[in-house]
């Protein structure tokens, strides 16, 4: 999990220093913010998955936020391909996450905290 971390945090640093020119100017600390809020909310996405006996990975998901993401870097000035390297960090850093509190759940007990839907948690992450 510390080697997918670094990577998110390297990818992090490299996208901002490399596009610092061409996107609005936002400090690096409201960034951090909102990571560590996502990062947050993947306690609630592997309750879920595992009440439902969802898979961490869904790559009809994955190939979905690439294709939203790819779209938005290209209606902000930017090369579409050249975030890809920061959404696979920030997804791989995600589902470590995930498969960390699945495991915790397997050997212990079940969370206890109400469920959410998935869709209720993104919109959480999506306003963030």
């Amino acid at each position: 999990m510390i080697r997918h971390i670094a990577i998110f945090l390297c990818s992090l640093l490299m996208c901002s220093t490399t596009f610092a020119d061409s996107v609005t100017s936002v400090s690096l600390g409201a960034l951090l913010t909102a990571l560590n809020e996502r990062m947050l909310l993947m306690k609630d996405v592997a309750a879920y998955k595992m009440k439902h006996h969802l898979p961490i990975e869904d790559f009809t998901r994955e190939q979905n936020v690439f294709a939203e993401a790819e779209e938005e870097a290209k209606n902000n000035g930017l090369d579409p391909h050249s975030i890809t390297p920061f959404i696979r960090s920030l997804m791989d850093a995600s589902k470590a996450i995930q498969y960390r509190y699945l495991a915790q759940w397997r050997i212990g007990s079940e969370p206890s905290f109400p469920i959410q839907t998935l869709s209720v948690t993104r919109q959480t992450y999506s306003t963030t």
